[in-house]
């Protein structure tokens, strides 16, 4: 039977974006493969762009717009270090954004350090997520892979209000932190976990990030799957 000329471009249509879909996720798993050990800097300046705006606003609220200032217009480690030293007590925005550079510099305990200090700090939520993200991500690079994994798992379980995409990637680096470990088990029970999270959001609020973890979640199960059933 014949394809009709509207359902074969429909089809074709629908395997020209297939392909573009695995195209990306390719590119992304080589990219995510060759180069994540340099990915963590920028993870956190890119994840704490909401957090420098709140982390200015509640300094301008207590009159610290000097230093809030200084802090936001350091361009490198030394001006952001030699600002933290003229002010003092710097936000835990400050703390997470010099953690970036440490960990550039891979002196990962500094950064871990400034990491756990500004995780405590729940002044501003997006911040604080960020912090905990980057820790785990630290914790990696330093080769503790159960510990970013149980780390990352924290964040996803933050279960408040606008945390959703901050606890995608925490199920996506514990997942990561799995696979590092050789833990085939937890890493496929937090890939179920994480698809249950994606589905218990009602629809209306289903995004387009969400439905690309999905996807990539559905694509890590059967690479997972396909490497236990290889050993």
């Amino acid at each position: 039977r014949k394809m009709s000329s509207v359902n074969l471009k429909r089809q074709k249509k629908v395997n020209s974006q297939m392909s573009e879909v695995m195209d990306e996720f390719d590119r992304f798993e080589y990219f995510f493969a060759s180069h994540w050990k340099k990915i963590v800097a920028v993870a956190v300046l890119a994840v704490l762009a909401v957090g420098i705006y709140a982390g200015i606003a509640y300094a301008m609220k207590r009159n610290d717009e000097k230093a809030a200032m200084a802090y936001s217009s350091a361009k490198n480690l030394q001006e952001l270090e030699a600002a933290v030293a003229q002010y003092k007590n710097p936000p835990a925005w400050v703390n997470v954004r010099l953690a970036a550079y440490y960990a550039e510099k891979k002196d990962y305990n500094k950064a871990a350090d400034l990491l756990t200090q500004a995780a405590q700090d729940s002044s501003s939520p997006e911040t604080q997520w960020s912090a905990m993200l980057n820790l785990a991500k630290v914790k990696e690079l330093q080769g503790k892979y159960q510990e970013a994994a149980a780390d990352a798992l924290k964040l996803a379980n933050v279960g408040v209000p606008g945390s959703t995409i901050f606890a995608m990637e925490g199920y996506m680096t514990a997942i990561h932190n799995y696979k590092l470990a050789g833990d085939k088990a937890n890493a496929l029970k937090t890939l179920e976990t994480a698809k249950q999270f994606i589905a218990s959001i009602p629809p209306e609020q289903q995004t387009q990030s969400l439905v690309q973890y999905m996807l990539f979640l559905n694509l890590m199960t059967a690479e997972i799957d396909m490497v236990k059933a290889a050993k």
